[in-house]
């Protein structure tokens, strides 16, 4: 007979996108890449593992591919912002965009409250480079190049693996000296 028929469309719980590690500090260099593998990207989209990558200040960091592997070139230092986007499905109709932070670290730059726990900073010329308030606890500054503007003095540096660091600072915190 006459009457009506009500369809609903009952969706799933929205595909979401995680990366395992938030934040990368490294010496990366001019031009070299930073590759962000699968690997540290979870997904709770069993259909599609499609992400497209883009990042938030090309100056520093530029996305070469768009892929479950983003790659990533460096084109100065700095902080930049990596997005990833994962692709609608059939199954997920709604997209979780989620970000990790890359810093390239150098010279001449100034970094403020960063926790760099444990940053490889092996080899990396940091002349004129300012480490504001930033925790270098277990940092690895093996073969480092410093300068005399090199301004350690308000950031933590317990536990440091120096081992051999080019040049000299003037600019430690209290109590601590180049050997």
């Amino acid at each position: 007979g006459h009457g009506k028929v009500i369809i609903t469309l009952l969706l799933t719980s929205p595909a979401t996108l995680t990366f395992l590690k938030t934040a990368f500090y490294a010496k990366y260099v001019l031009n070299n890449t930073i590759t962000i593998p699968a690997t540290l990207i979870s997904t709770n989209n069993s259909d599609s593992y499609t992400v497209a990558h883009s990042s938030g200040n090309a100056s520093i960091a530029t996305i070469a591919t768009s892929a479950n592997v983003g790659t990533v070139t460096v084109k100065g230092v700095g902080k930049t912002t990596i997005t990833s986007t994962l692709a609608a499905t059939a199954n997920f109709d709604e997209i979780t965009v989620t970000s990790i932070t890359i810093t390239v670290v150098g010279s001449g730059t100034t970094f403020t409250s960063e926790a760099m726990t444990s940053v490889d900073l092996s080899e990396t010329n940091l002349t004129g480079s300012v480490f504001s308030g930033c925790d270098l606890t277990s940092a690895n500054l093996y073969g480092a190049t410093f300068n005399a503007a090199t301004d350690l003095r308000t950031s933590t540096l317990t536990s440091l693996r120096s081992g051999r660091i080019n040049g000299f600072t003037t600019l430690l915190p209290t109590g601590y000296k180049m050997i």
